[in-house]
């Protein structure tokens, strides 16, 4: 910085200044508020002390104007605070089975999975049973099989089942009215049936849980069969079904080999689908895939489960895969019960 000095200045005062940079800045400091004033001397000092300064050499004098000394802060020691473990929630629209449905439809390899799916009312529900014969009607918001009900229409004549309730009609506008008063008005959709595979009789499905990893990524950490009650038409463990190992209950329809693809193909169905609904849902951890298989060896998916339940992997022999599915859900903050009531190990 270039430091102004006032010539005049210098010769008045040189008897008060001394040579070197501090009598260079006193110089710029007195001819600073020296330079513009014309007035008399004592005015001029009264301004300088009105600034602060002193009147003969530029230092600074105590007056009313002088800012307060400061302050010293002592830095305390950081609060700590306690580390409470995250809480997962479940947001309602992660119950939808309507609003899973769709955003599993937009996937190309997933669609061919997915049975035909529309919203319950009359005219989408005389439609699908012209066309499969047998439907099931399912609340949007429902868990643990509650609520559903297998519809079925042949040689003019209707029926639907719910829970052990069953009832026949000789008119579609009889078993409407029935319907409609069995939602209660909530809202339910209509899916296409399949003719599940069977043991002994009555029908299963598979579970197959889908978690991320500790590692990263999405890994199939668990699989199992689940027996439908001999009276009911609903396979959940809640409502008395029966839990038996998934490789038990295809030996049956299978050889070793082709149980081992199948198995793997189900698996890759299972990450699809949990990429597929994370896209959506990014607070997913965890799904349970409910796969049904035909006649034909096709697995499809019934229904999406994001919060599922892994009591009934309590009732298989090996526990290595309940096990692996508490390991992988502590490391995202979920800890279960494991209180199974009502399911039944497959004997």
């Amino acid at each position: 910085m270039d430091v102004y000095v006032n010539k005049a200045a210098t010769v008045r005062k040189a008897g008060n200044i001394e040579d070197g940079p501090k009598a260079e800045v006193s110089i710029n400091s007195y001819s600073r508020y020296r330079r513009g004033y014309s007035g008399p001397k004592k005015k001029f000092k009264a301004a300088k002390r009105k600034r602060g300064l002193s009147a003969g050499n530029g230092r600074p004098v105590r007056s009313r104007y002088a800012a307060p000394p400061k302050r010293k802060y002592v830095q305390q020691a950081p609060v700590k605070r306690k580390v409470s473990k995250p809480v997962v929630k479940v947001s309602k629209s992660y119950k939808d089975k309507w609003a899973k449905t769709k955003i599993l439809l937009r996937n190309g390899e997933l669609r061919h999975h997915v049975p035909m799916t529309k919203l319950f009312g009359k005219q989408s529900l005389y439609g699908m049973l012209q066309k499969f014969g047998m439907v099931y009607v399912k609340p949007t918001g429902g868990q643990m099989g509650i609520g559903v009900m297998r519809v079925e229409a042949y040689r003019g004549k209707f029926t639907y089942q719910n829970g052990l309730r069953k009832a026949s009609f000789g008119s579609y506008e009889a078993l409407y009215h029935a319907l409609v008063r069995e939602t209660r008005g909530k809202t339910y959709i209509v899916q296409k049936g399949i003719n599940l595979l069977k043991h002994k009789g009555r029908p299963f499905d598979i579970r197959l849980m889908v978690q991320r990893s500790p590692y990263g990524g999405w890994e199939a950490t668990g699989t199992l069969g689940r027996v439908a009650h001999p009276r009911k038409i609903v396979t959940n463990g809640s409502q008395g079904g029966s839990i038996y190992p998934t490789a038990r209950l295809l030996k049956k329809y299978s050889d070793a080999g082709y149980r081992n693809r199948l198995l793997r193909h189900m698996d890759y169905i299972g990450l699809v689908t949990a990429k597929q609904l994370r896209a959506a849902y990014p607070g997913l951890r965890v799904i349970g895939l409910d796969l049904a298989l035909d006649k034909q060896m096709k697995p499809w998916i019934l229904e999406v489960n994001t919060a599922p339940d892994p009591c009934p992997f309590t009732l298989l022999p090996d526990q290595t895969m309940l096990r692996r599915i508490i390991r992988y859900a502590r490391a995202y903050g979920r800890t279960y019960a494991l209180n199974c009531g009502k399911a039944r190990r497959g004997v």
